[in-house]
């Protein structure tokens, strides 16, 4: 958790007008036990985590662009997001957060376009978005983070545990794809060498 590059990330996406460093700290504690989360739900789909090992074995990298989020039920995200959400409730931004819980059930799929976006890098896709839900973007962007943080490592932990050879491409991350800070990912959390 110490030097989680994930801090950073959170840093630029949280508003100066909040307590950063609280929510960073809460976030980088609570972000390991939503990997265990997202770990048991990809290891619970039939096929699923076979599917990304082959793809990894065949270096079609980054394995989160080619193979898509690791669920069959995009719905199944909405329990890591609540769990993220939780982080921002216990910092006072509970009219943020009734904000997103109304907005999820109005359109259930909602969690699942807004890490898809954040995955593949289009934060102003992911912004408007946000607007069209009546969200503030940097609430569904830290959802997001914190939802693709955690499949991503789910996934590497049971990629690892299966023996899975996976090589950075470049000074990118081969899970996700995202740039690399000091050789380690601030998206899967992975220190590659």
């Amino acid at each position: 958790m110490e030097n989680d590059p994930l801090a950073i990330l959170l840093e630029q996406i949280l508003p100066d007008s909040i307590d950063k460093q609280d929510i960073i700290r809460d976030s980088l504690e609570a972000i390991q036990e939503l990997a265990n989360k997202a770990a048991e739900m990809i290891a619970t789909e039939p096929g699923l985590l076979d599917l990304y090992q082959w793809l990894a074995k065949t270096k079609q990298y980054p394995l989160l662009v080619r193979g898509g989020l690791p669920v069959r039920d995009p719905l199944r995200l909405i329990d890591l997001a609540n769990q993220a959400a939780l982080v921002l409730v216990r910092h006072g931004q509970y009219d943020e957060v009734a904000k997103l819980s109304n907005a999820i059930s109005k359109n259930p799929l909602l969690i699942y376009d807004a890490a898809r976006l954040y995955q593949l890098g289009r934060p102003s896709d992911l912004e408007n978005l946000a607007k069209r839900h009546n969200i503030a973007p940097w609430v569904l962007t830290y959802i997001a983070a914190m939802t693709v943080s955690a499949l991503a490592r789910g996934l590497t932990t049971l990629l690892e545990t299966r023996g899975t050879s996976l090589e950075p491409i470049g000074n990118k991350c081969p899970v996700c794809g995202a740039q690399l800070i000091e050789k380690r990912c601030p998206i899967c959390g992975k220190e590659w060498i």
